[in-house]
């Protein structure tokens, strides 16, 4: 439908239900895939089931990145979308958490003559190239999506891939030293940003 009426551009953004919502909401179960909210991973993380991370929904194995995959891949259909010819993953905060990620180590199974680029817009923190520090802030325990990828392939993906960070001068709001993974990282996300 977006194809006949000769869109310019189109914006697509996938919702990842989380458990607590689904809960708070009385959502009945309808057979959706549901993952876990940040606040349920705790300070060390957990790449299990986090959709920041390209985790797996509950009791699936169904990735968030597997979602972005599969998105990349209907936008690079011909005979739905002959005109596309760019393609951005962009994401602010927790958006921007996963889109920074899924350019460190996800498929993106996009065709050529389609430039894909990231834009990464204030993230709370960021990857670091550290198989010591837990997976979103490092590499250790990386999710199911992406097994086996360590420094090299993660560094191979963002040298070749166009990513673009971003974050306001004014997001400067402190940390409030709960979580001190992210306080490492700087005192503020503008802090984070110019490290």
């Amino acid at each position: 439908n977006v194809a006949k009426r000769g869109a310019k551009s189109v914006a697509f953004a996938p919702l990842f239900p989380i458990r607590r919502y689904i809960r708070e909401k009385k959502i009945p179960n309808d057979g959706r895939a549901v993952w876990c909210g940040f606040w349920e991973v705790g300070e060390e993380g957990s790449a299990a089931n986090d959709w920041r991370g390209g985790g797996d929904a509950y009791g699936t194995e169904i990735s968030s990145f597997d979602v972005i995959d599969r998105m990349v891949a209907m936008l690079c259909d011909r005979k739905l979308f002959p005109a596309v010819r760019r393609i951005v993953i962009a994401g602010f905060s927790a958006g921007g958490q996963i889109a920074a990620r899924y350019a460190a180590v996800g498929k993106c199974p996009a065709r050529n003559g389609i430039a894909v680029e990231y834009a990464v817009i204030a993230p709370a923190f960021y990857l670091k190239l550290d198989e010591d520090e837990p997976w979103h802030y490092g590499l250790k325990g990386i999710p199911r999506y992406a097994a086996g990828m360590g420094n090299k392939e993660v560094l191979a993906n963002l040298s070749a891939r166009r990513v673009w960070f971003g974050c306001g001068t004014k997001d400067d709001e402190r940390t409030n030293g709960k979580n001190r993974l992210s306080a490492r990282q700087g005192i503020s996300r503008y802090d984070r940003h110019l490290k």
